[in-house]
């Protein structure tokens, strides 16, 4: 693959906004956690109960350790996660390579990368008002239901709008759209099959291979979903003009991915 074609999350401003990983069977939590004081502060909780504290690490950013037992049925590993701003710090350790990934293997232990999340954050322009934000997301619903073979699509309403959600949360994909701040914010949920195609790329140090791929699913999906003919979802149609028109040599890689 032609380097110099490859995208990034910092070349589509799209922001990492949960990564977590699993951890087949069980393990020393309280080993897991303290090699991770190295970069954060760990809170470890067991079968959904805290269990160790560390409240004498004073660092900046949080990871959350979950521990699950057969005591109670639940499914035998631990759970590492990073959310919001810990994601965004995490992910910028690993693209430094100053993450040491041997603080998450365990001899005889798979690790897997459970969830990552991608967001896109849009600012409202003066045209802004919340019932044509709201038309926006009713008449993407209607464009789901119409042309898509999805049938889980959730609208719920908030003081700033409704927040549109597609698929279950336990889908491949989650998709949500909502306002937050005077931003519109578009957030994919990638879990299952979608994080397993492209874990190796990331535990290897491909993260031009592992970003590029997550950045064609996140605009291929948005152009799904989204009606394009709102403004809110320019940033979409600029990203087409884009790699079409700009970027000839793109044509054959994206049209695929971008094409309805």
């Amino acid at each position: 693959m032609n380097q110099s074609n490859l995208l990034s999350f910092e070349s589509e401003n799209l922001v990492v906004d949960w990564i977590s990983f699993n951890i087949q069977g069980s393990i020393d939590g309280h080993k897991l956690a303290l090699g991770l004081t190295k970069y954060f502060n760990p809170s470890v909780l067991s079968d959904d109960i805290p269990t160790i504290g560390f409240s004498g690490y004073k660092k900046k950013y949080n990871v959350s350790v979950r521990q699950y037992t057969e005591s109670k049925g639940y499914w035998v590993g631990t759970q590492i996660t990073f959310s919001g701003k810990n994601a965004a710090y995490f992910y910028k350790l690993i693209k430094t390579q100053k993450f040491d990934w041997n603080l998450l293997k365990f001899g005889g232990h798979t690790l897997s990368l459970a969830r990552f999340d991608l967001c896109f954050s849009r600012t409202n322009d003066l045209n802004h008002t919340i019932k044509l934000f709201d038309g926006f997301l009713v008449d993407s619903r209607s464009q789901i239901q119409n042309q898509t073979t999805t049938r889980y699509i959730k609208l719920e309403d908030f003081p700033d709008g409704k927040m549109l959600k597609v698929n279950r949360r336990n889908n491949s994909l989650h998709y949500r759209v909502y306002q937050k701040d005077e931003r519109v914010r578009f957030e994919l949920e990638f879990k299952h099959r979608q994080t397993q195609s492209v874990q190796d790329y990331l535990f290897h140090n491909h993260l031009d291979i592992f970003e590029h791929k997550l950045v064609l699913q996140f605009f291929k999906y948005s152009g799904q979903v989204l009606r394009l003919d709102y403004q809110y979802a320019d940033w979409i149609l600029d990203f087409r003009r884009k790699y079409r028109l700009v970027n000839p040599s793109n044509k054959t890689l994206l049209t695929s991915y971008l094409e309805n």
